[in-house]
C-alpha cells in the first residue's frame, strides 16, 4: 500500500492537473488576449463610437482578431496534456484495484513529470507569442495616430491571465511530482538477477587438495562478505545434512541482518534468482557450495535487470 504522504502528493498533482486543464480550455474558448483601455490621465475625448470615443464600454474591442490568435491552439494542446496527467494520477491512486497488465505505477512518474513541464512551457510560449503580437498590432495601429490621440493603451485580457495561471499550476505539479517516490521503484532499483552454476571447490579444482574456502561470487560489502564466510564454515562443520546447513545459515543471517534471506547448499547445482544488488554471495568449500541472497518480491520491471555469470569470479 502507498503511504499517506505519497497519496497526498498524487492527489495534489491530480488537482493541479485538472485546474491547469480547465484554465487552458477556458483561455482557448474565450480567445481574448488583449484589449484597449482608456488612459484616465488623458482627458481627450473624441465624439466617436467605442473604443475610440468616451462611451461607457470603450474597452470591449479586442486588439487581436481571430486570424491573429492561431497560437491559442498551443493552449488547447496544453489542456489535453494536463488531462492525460490527471488520468495518470487517477491510475496511480486506484491502479492497485484495477491494474493494467505490463504498466506499473512507478513507470508513470517520469512521463507525468515531463508532461507537467511541457504544459508549463506551452503556456509560457503562448503568453510570449500573444505579448509579441499585441506589441506588433499596437505599434501598427498607433502609427495611425487615432489611438494615441484618444489615450488608449493595450492591456492583457482574460485568456492571457488564464494561460499564466495554467502554466504556474503545471510547474507546481511538476515540483510536487519530482518529490514523489514509489515503493515499487525502490524495489526495482535494488533488485538484480544472477544466473550461475555453483560447484564445490574440489569439483572445480580436482587437483588442488587444500581445504580452504573460496568466495567465488559476491556483491556484498567486504565486512559482510567475511561474516558470511564465517557463518558458512561454522554451519558446515556443525551439521552433516545439506538442508540443516541451509536452515542454520538462513536463521543466522536473519538474526543478524533481518528478513528475508534464502540459502541453497549442494555440491553441484545451478541457480537463477532475483536479489538485492549488494546482498548476494557464493562460498565454495572443498565438498560443498553455499549460495546466500536476500530479495523482495520481484516485479515485472525487474525481469530485464539480468547479470549472467556462467563462470565464477574467483577472489
Amino acid at each position: 500500500m502507498k503511504t499517506k504522504k505519497l497519496r497526498s502528493h498524487i492527489i495534489t498533482c491530480a488537482i493541479t492537473a485538472i485546474l491547469s486543464a480547465t484554465c487552458a480550455f477556458v483561455a482557448f474558448y474565450q480567445n481574448s488576449w488583449g484589449k484597449w483601455r482608456k488612459n484616465s490621465a488623458l482627458s481627450n475625448c473624441l465624439p466617436l463610437p467605442p473604443p475610440i470615443g468616451c462611451a461607457e464600454h470603450y474597452s470591449l474591442r479586442e486588439i487581436l482578431d481571430g486570424r491573429d490568435t492561431d497560437f491559442a491552439w498551443l493552449c488547447f494542446l496544453s489542456g489535453l496534456i494536463s488531462v492525460s496527467s490527471f488520468a495518470a494520477c487517477v491510475y496511480v491512486l486506484f491502479g492497485e484495484e484495477t491494474p493494467i497488465p505490463g504498466l506499473e505505477r512507478h513507470v508513470l512518474k517520469k512521463p507525468m513529470l515531463v508532461s507537467f513541464l511541457l504544459v508549463g512551457i506551452l503556456n509560457v510560449l503562448t503568453c510570449l507569442i500573444s505579448t509579441f503580437r499585441i506589441n506588433i498590432m499596437t505599434t501598427l495601429q498607433r502609427r495611425q495616430g487615432l489611438f494615441l490621440v484618444s489615450g488608449l493603451i493595450p492591456v492583457n485580457s482574460l485568456s492571457f491571465y488564464l494561460s499564466v495561471l495554467a502554466g504556474l499550476l503545471a510547474l507546481v505539479g511538476s515540483w510536487i511530482m519530482n518529490m514523489v517516490t514509489f515503493d515499487d521503484a525502490e524495489v526495482r532499483q535494488r533488485l538484480s538477477k544472477t544466473v550461475k552454476q555453483h560447484m564445490a571447490r574440489n569439483l572445480m579444482y580436482p587437483d588442488d587438495k587444500r581445504s580452504t574456502k573460496m568466495v567465488t561470487f559476491s556483491s556484498m560489502p567486504s565486512d559482510m562478505e567475511e561474516r558470511a564466510a564465517e557463518i558458512c564454515v561454522k554451519a558446515v562443520m556443525q551439521f552433516g545434512l545439506e538442508e540443516d546447513i541451509a536452515e542454520n545459515i538462513k536463521q543466522t543471517f536473519e538474526a543478524q541482518y533481518g528478513p528475508t534471506w534464502h540459502c541453497a547448499v549442494g555440491a553441484n547445482f545451478g541457480s537463477a534468482v532475483h536479489h538485492r544488488i549488494n546482498e548476494y554471495i557464493e562460498v565454495s568449500m572443498p565438498q560443498i557450495s553455499v549460495l546466500i541472497f536476500r530479495c523482495d518480491e520481484p516485479r515485472t520491471s525487474d525481469l530485464d535487470q539480468t547479470s549472467d555469470s556462467t563462470s565464477p569470479d574467483f577472489r
